[in-house]
C-alpha cells in the first residue's frame, strides 16, 4: 500500500491550458470594452444636455428675480443650484452673461477635447434645434 503525496495524473489544468484560457478571457474583455466606449460617450454627453438645460432655466429665474443674468455661474450657488455646475467629462461650463442677442447668455461645453471651436463642443442654444 502506497501513500504518497503525488496527484494521479489528468486532474487539474497545465500552465499552457491557464495561459489560454486568461488569453481567450482578455480578448474578449478588451472586445467588449471597445464596444461600451460609445455609450459612454453618449451618456456623457446627455448628461451635458440634461446638466445645461438645468442651468439654462436656473438663468433665465435669475434673470427674472434679479433683472440681470450672473456675473457668474458660481452666483446660482446656493439659491439656484446646490453646486457649480459641471458638464459630464467633470468641467465647469463656459458662460458669458452678454449672449448674441438681448437677455440672452452663452453657455457651452467644451467636450471631450476640451478645446472650443471643436465638433464635439455643446451649445446651450443647440439643445433646443434637436428637440
Amino acid at each position: 500500500m502506497s501513500h504518497g503525496t503525488r496527484c494521479p495524473r489528468g486532474r487539474g489544468f497545465s500552465v499552457l491550458e491557464l495561459t489560454i484560457a486568461i488569453a481567450i478571457m482578455g480578448v474578449m474583455m478588451a472586445v467588449a470594452g471597445f464596444a461600451f466606449i460609445p455609450y459612454l460617450m453618449r451618456a456623457k454627453e446627455r448628461a451635458t444636455r440634461t446638466s445645461m438645460h438645468t442651468v439654462g432655466e436656473n438663468l433665465t429665474s435669475y434673470l427674472a428675480d434679479n433683472g440681470s443674468f450672473p456675473a457668474t455661474l458660481r452666483e446660482l450657488v446656493p439659491n439656484y443650484l446646490p453646486k457649480v455646475p459641471r458638464d459630464g467629462w467633470d468641467q465647469e461650463f463656459f458662460y458669458s452673461p452678454q449672449g448674441p442677442r438681448p437677455n440672452t447668455f452663452i453657455l457651452i461645453s467644451f467636450g471631450e477635447d476640451m478645446q472650443d471651436g471643436t465638433d464635439d463642443d455643446i451649445h446651450y442654444e443647440d439643445l433646443f434645434e434637436t428637440e
